[in-house]
């Protein structure tokens, strides 16, 4: 979030409100609303406007925060915006709260120096705490950008490959201790992907001490008081997220993700996903941090804050200077349509508040993120995207099938964690470790459905090509090569569902070639293709396993179709063999949905239980003429159905294990809580309409890109052509 705060002071934040009745963690309380401000802010004018920002944005806490400056080669530190003592006394003065913020900036490869930063926590502390005004402190991201970038870093990385290989390795590899540097250039990182591969495991696990020595020695400083990290955007397409999500653990009391899901690098449709995968390894402990700025529209503000609601137990949100006092070209009118804006979300989300804590969403099947196929395999502006863009693809195609999915980090994740999936997505997964492929496999023949695509298990985790997949006998298929298909071959035409995920500036020679390719294989004795590309090679590779079944996808990347209706039709037939056969099904079915309404269900648990339907449309419109089928725990009814933000109770239905409605007409997002109770005898419902999100067509498989059988007769083995 701070990626502008180089340039900026932003001393002063002001947080939102919490409810007394939710017994959660203090720090997971609150709805937050930051107030970013210039070097020269008026601070006699914010304490004016203090009050009506109270009460229009829901706030109940201020945040204190120093800020670094740097001034001819000299890290200097300037004061908190009026004197702590006076902001406190506004605490104090309006009923609020208070949370220490410490922000340490890299400038020029160097990091401000931790013990002046522990000398104002701990004055701070001393000062305010004895009047329990002080409810957390926290700790922004920003140092891992120049963690491993400095001068000291070739020493230290040198250093770092004597102690954990060995010599000769390193020569046959072409790697030179007395020489070796850090890879920068892309050509660098081409010319030598050990190297580079080595490298990320460097930094991983530089950033990932670095943060556990930050969190020691500032709990020892807050003694007691709740402490968490911010992590920022960058974190998750340039920076490891083993140094981010996956390998953070429980580092932090709590996990603040700053995303820009509406802005930068194209994460709006996918925010949920990076949502879910830090949940995976935090679970309960992860809020959502919105930035609002001059370049955000409206509509943009409430979408933000109603995506981080879908699938998280906090909120907050991060105001750039400028939107609401207005600047120099900025006219009052845009300024007050922000401020109205975030005043409706926030009033929303106030209403919502018991409907988040302890929430988790209802799904069966999980898509899982390989950090090391992401460190290793796909660097820098080059490669992070294409990796990225894949993953974020096949979410995105759940999303437009309204099929609320969960997401992992395959590094974060443990068999027992594996155990509460019945259908994993695992798309192009190059490299792993030992232990993952042994997971993964245990969990296919306990009985799981196992989606793959192309080049999964290739590699082992540095990168290096093993000669054929380590999951070879999961998938029935061993690797010969890979090759280049024609467009035509394919159907493939991304250019266009590319621009929507990838940043505009992506080079067009980084779209081309990667789409067109796929993997040759040799198909195993008992597994049966059942799908061929035009020229007769597999495209798809049924193959049972224990009690279990894989489907290999020969194409690594699928999920750059999400932009296509056809391929949309073929993912939601292709999820509901899986989940059938896993002997599972969806937990919410729509007839009448838009398909650019995205759909989530959480599940608290409430007194008997309570299931919150979520539904965000990508814009301000009405929808309205949706029937809603969701399904209920095994053995519960249902007591309620509700509106939240409009407090309206939905007639309903109840089936055995479901319950059925239609969702009242909603703008841009409605939010509705199903309160669960025991079982009681079904009422006789009329079954929807063949579940299919508009626009969906009489067929289920175009003529065009299929021959007989369709996908949804997967299961009786008959053989279909791609094209």
């Amino acid at each position: 979030m701070w990626k502008f705060a180089r340039c900026l002071a932003i001393p002063l934040v002001a947080l939102g409100a919490a409810s007394a009745e939710v017994k959660f963690p203090r720090m997971m309380q609150y709805r937050q609303t930051l107030w970013g401000r210039t070097r020269d802010v008026n601070f006699p004018a914010f304490v004016e406007r203090l009050p009506k920002m109270k009460e229009d944005l829901h706030l109940t806490h201020l945040v204190l925060s120093g800020w670094d400056g740097w001034d001819e080669g000299y890290w200097h530190v300037e004061k908190f915006l009026g004197d702590p003592g006076e902001v406190m006394r506004l605490v104090q003065e309006h009923g609020l709260r208070a949370v220490v913020a410490s922000l340490i900036f890299d400038v020029h490869g160097r990091i401000a120096p931790r013990d002046r930063d522990i000398r104002i926590m701990r004055e701070t502390l001393e000062k305010f705490q004895p009047d329990s005004l002080i409810d957390g402190c926290y700790l922004s991201d920003e140092p891992q950008y120049s963690l491993c970038e400095h001068l000291n870093c070739r020493e230290r990385f040198r250093r770092w490959l004597r102690e954990n290989f060995d010599l000769d390795e390193l020569e046959r590899h072409g790697i030179d201790l007395e020489t070796v540097v850090q890879p920068s250039s892309f050509a660098e990182r081409r010319e030598n992907q050990f190297l580079w591969s080595l490298y990320g495991h460097f930094r991983a696990e530089a950033i990932r001490r670095y943060f556990e020595e930050e969190v020691e020695v500032w709990r020892k400083v807050a003694q007691g008081i709740p402490y968490f990290i911010v992590l920022s955007s960058n974190s998750y397409i340039y920076d490891s997220f083993s140094g981010s999500i996956a390998n953070l653990g429980s580092i932090p009391d709590m996990l603040w993700l700053d995303l820009y899901p509406g802005d930068n690098y194209g994460l709006k449709d996918a925010a949920g996903m990076l949502y879910e995968m830090a949940e995976s390894v935090n679970p309960g402990r992860v809020g959502g941090w919105i930035d609002v700025t001059i370049r955000a529209t409206p509509t943009r503000i409430k979408w933000d804050s109603y995506m981080v609601a879908m699938h998280l137990d906090a909120i907050a949100a991060f105001a750039d200077k400028g939107v609401f006092q207005g600047e120099a070209g900025q006219p009052m009118s845009e300024v007050e349509k922000h401020y109205r804006a975030m005043s409706e979300a926030w009033g929303n989300i106030e209403k919502m508040e018991e409907y988040l804590y302890g929430a988790r969403t209802v799904s069966d099947v999980g898509i899982a993120w390989s950090e090391l196929t992401a460190g290793n395999r796909y660097v820098g502006f080059e490669g992070a995207y294409g990796y990225f863009g894949n993953v974020a693809g096949i979410y995105i195609m759940f999303m437009k099938n309204h099929m609320p999915v969960r997401a992992f980090t395959l590094e974060g994740t443990t068999e027992d964690m594996l155990s509460s999936y019945k259908v994993l997505v695992v798309p192009k997964a190059e490299c792993m470790t030992e232990r993952q492929v042994e997971m993964l496999r245990n969990w296919v023949g306990r009985g799981g459905v196992l989606i793959a695509t192309g080049r999964t298990s290739a590699c082992d985790r540095y990168g290096l090509e093993m000669g054929n997949y380590a999951l070879s006998d999961v998938f029935g298929v061993d690797l010969l090569g890979h090759k280049f298909m024609s467009k035509g071959e394919l159907s493939f035409n991304l250019t266009s569902e590319m621009r929507l995920v990838y940043y505009p500036k992506v080079p067009e020679r980084f779209r081309g070639d990667p789409l067109y390719l796929v993997d040759s294989v040799r198909v195993h004795d008992g597994a049966q293709v059942v799908g061929r590309w035009g020229d007769g090679s597999p495209a798809a590779v049924l193959n049972r396993y224990g009690k279990g079944a894989s489907l290999f996808l020969t194409a690594p990347n699928v999920g750059l179709k999400f932009g296509q209706e056809d391929w949309l039709v073929f993912w939601g037939d292709l999820m509901d063999w899986a989940l059938g056969e896993a002997g599972a099904s969806r937990p919410v079915e729509l007839s009448g949905c838009p398909r650019d309404v995205q759909v989530n269900l959480r599940e608290q648990e409430a007194e008997g239980g309570r299931r919150v339907l979520h539904m965000l449309c990508s814009e301000d419109r009405e929808i309205s003429g949706v029937e809603a089928k969701v399904a209920l725990r095994d053995g519960h009814g249902a007591e309620e159905v509700v509106e939240v933000l409009s407090g309206v109770r939905i007639p309903y239905s109840v089936g055995r294990n479901y319950v059925m409605f239609e969702v009242p007409s909603f703008k841009m997002y409605t939010c509705i809580a199903i309160s669960m109770g025991k079982e009681t005898s079904p009422t006789k419902l009329p079954e929807l309409p063949q579940y299919r999100p508009r626009p969906w067509r009489a067929r289920s498989i175009p003529e065009e890109l299929y021959e007989v059988p369709p996908w949804r007769d997967l299961a009786g083995l008959r053989v279909g052509v791609f094209r």
